[in-house]
């Protein structure tokens, strides 16, 4: 009896394992082709960037202009 379950566990195994590597393999040849180019990563790196800085240079500016005034009221 114990080998039997011993066999069914093997087998069972021995199936998932290749069930699993021909799900792998399907998946791989279904994989899409990269649909972003590099170039427009940059391009969103480089304008992303630039609104944080913008915002930051407001966000200065604000506070120069809120110092400058509450110095004038003192």
């Amino acid at each position: 009896m114990k080998s039997l379950l011993n066999f069914v566990v093997a087998t069972w195994l021995a199936l998932t394992a290749l069930i699993g590597r021909a799900a792998l393999d399907q998946a791989d040849k279904l994989a899409p082709e990269p649909t972003v180019s590099v170039v427009w990563v940059v391009v969103f790196l480089v304008l992303f960037v630039a609104v944080c800085v913008g915002i930051g240079v407001g966000v200065y500016r604000a506070e120069r202009a809120s110092k400058a005034d509450n110095s004038k009221k003192a």
